[in-house]
């Protein structure tokens, strides 16, 4: 049978948790760390601010029945949103989205039971998402500037018509594909990060940029 829970957010069925109530190998006391409630499974998101607009989010949860969350009513910042899913449903499938930075009202989102999911998502929000963007139109050819200019244009500015828009509304897919032995060999390299303090930063923004590009 199925657990349900009404949620006022995406995350407020997780608790927080700090760093000496987890057994992590790599991690910063900057992170902040929310874990599963033991009644529901095991495991934690692990939410690294590696900037302002850039955040690393490792998931990785196993739930002892299948798991829904109902969310009512929560806003979503403009961003680009990577996710990269390496163990459960759809693995080895990575995915792009757009978000437009609205409220999106009655989501469900659901999970299976006895099977590990091991996630890592890039978020890049403003003002980071500029900076990624303008660079990356330096680097096409000068045919294809113009159009894609305006393309970017609209993301800064984009927002869905409808008052209460759903989830697919405000969440545009622009592509999905197969996570490939290199973004494979990268999204290692950013779980397992050696390095301590300002120097993991600038390790994990150059990995996160990397795997974007």
């Amino acid at each position: 049978m199925a657990i349900t829970l009404s949620l006022d957010r995406p995350d407020a069925w997780l608790q927080r948790s700090s760093l000496d109530e987890v057994s992590f190998d790599y991690f910063d006391y900057g992170d902040t760390i929310l874990r599963c409630p033991e009644h529901l499974g095991q495991g934690y998101c692990q939410r690294i601010t590696v900037r302002d607009g850039l955040k690393i989010l490792i998931l990785d949860y196993e739930f002892y029945d299948d798991f829904v969350r109902q969310v009512q009513n929560f806003e979503v910042p403009t961003k680009l949103e990577m996710t990269f899913v390496l163990k459960g449903p759809q693995a080895g499938r990575s995915r792009l989205f757009l978000a437009s930075g609205q409220k999106v009202s009655n989501s469900i989102f659901q999970y299976p039971g006895g099977q590990q999911i091991l996630k890592v998502e890039l978020h890049l929000e403003l003002p980071i998402l500029k900076i990624f963007l303008d660079s990356l139109l330096e680097k096409l050819p000068v045919t294809l500037r113009q159009s894609a200019e305006e393309c970017f244009n609209a993301i800064y500015i984009f927002k869905t018509p409808s008052i209460s828009p759903s989830f697919e509304q405000v969440y545009s897919l622009i592509n999905e594909g197969a996570v490939t032995p290199q973004m494979h060999l990268v999204l290692r390299q950013i779980l397992n990060c050696p390095f301590e303090g300002f120097s993991r930063y600038l390790y994990l923004e150059g990995k996160a940029l990397e795997i974007m590009t």
